[in-house]
């Protein structure tokens, strides 16, 4: 877990490495969800339940703050200098209000179909997201190595080209 410190993501990240730690951060959170899925199928209980449930959470949650570390940086270095806050504006867009519309269509009707009834402490009903849930919620943030790596591909050849650029305009 050394890799999600605060002190060693940000050298990887200050490094131009975004597509490695964009890699990492996926993985920690497909094995956090994993873990969340596996522990609702088991037949564990209490302390040992909670402390896996706990296990996951921190999984997912360090996976899912470098993702967005490391794509902010990556983005904003992408952005011209002169309309940062016009592009802010998109990148909010794309990485907050797409996907809390996207989340819930997805996640409900596998949680109607899948989950447990259950009432709140409110006295609402509803569902709780069981096994079915982080097992496609996995699946889907698998796929998010395919951007990651196209879009990785294109910024190494981007930066090759432009120290090649470079290293011809240096003084003979």
């Amino acid at each position: 877990m050394d890799f999600f410190s605060d002190k060693k993501n940000a050298k990887y990240i200050n490094r131009s490495k975004f597509g490695e730690v964009l890699t990492v951060a996926v993985i920690a959170n497909v094995i956090g969800l994993l873990i969340l899925a596996f522990t609702d199928l088991s037949s564990l209980t209490g302390t040992l339940k909670s402390v896996m449930y706990v296990l996951s959470i921190v999984f997912v949650g360090a996976g899912y703050m470098c993702v967005y570390q490391s794509l902010m940086i990556w983005v904003k270095n992408l952005y011209p200098e002169d309309k940062r806050a016009q592009f802010e504006g998109i990148r909010l867009l794309f990485y907050v209000c797409i996907p809390m519309l996207i989340g819930p269509a997805i996640a409900s009707p596998i949680i109607k179909a899948f989950g447990n009834s259950m009432v709140n402490s409110y006295g609402e009903p509803g569902y709780s997201a069981t096994a079915p849930l982080f097992f496609i919620a996995a699946g889907m943030a698998i796929l998010t190595f395919i951007p990651i790596y196209f879009a990785a591909l294109k910024y190494k050849n981007e930066k090759a080209a432009l120290e090649a650029v470079n290293n011809d305009n240096l003084p003979q």
